[in-house]
């Protein structure tokens, strides 16, 4: 059975991985993308998000274990649709930038590797769970 009010907490959580992205970022502009180029330093940042991400995950799971793995796959659900959401909606309408500039993150081919943040905020919750 579905635990609602988990699911709930779970969801609201997803603010402090939306602001461990945002300092993430942040950090990159200030201390390294200058030094390494924009695209390494989208590389790099994507993997240290994804960390801080995975250890965030992890102390959520400590203090509100998920019930379920049907739970845990909802809740990466959300987290992974409000994230691409969030990228999409904020950087359109408030950064201003262009819907294909947007979905240039997404390619892989050029070696872009931001897919690798939604695919983790999809696998975390399930992922940390106890077994």
């Amino acid at each position: 059975m579905t635990d609602r009010r988990r699911i709930g907490q779970w969801a609201a959580s997803w603010m402090g991985a939306a602001g461990l992205g945002v300092a993430n970022g942040i950090a990159r502009e200030k201390l390294y993308a200058g030094r390494v180029g924009e695209r390494a330093a989208h590389q790099r940042s994507t993997v240290t998000l994804v960390a801080a991400l995975a250890g965030y995950t992890a102390l959520l799971q400590r203090c509100a274990p998920i019930a379920s793995s049907a739970d845990a796959w909802l809740i990466g659900g959300l987290w992974a649709s409000a994230t691409v959401a969030f990228e999409f909606g904020f950087g359109h309408w408030v950064a201003g930038e262009s819907w294909q500039d947007l979905l240039a993150a997404y390619d892989v081919r050029r070696g872009e590797i931001w897919a690798l943040v939604p695919a983790a905020m999809l696998v975390l919750p399930v992922a940390t769970r106890p077994a």
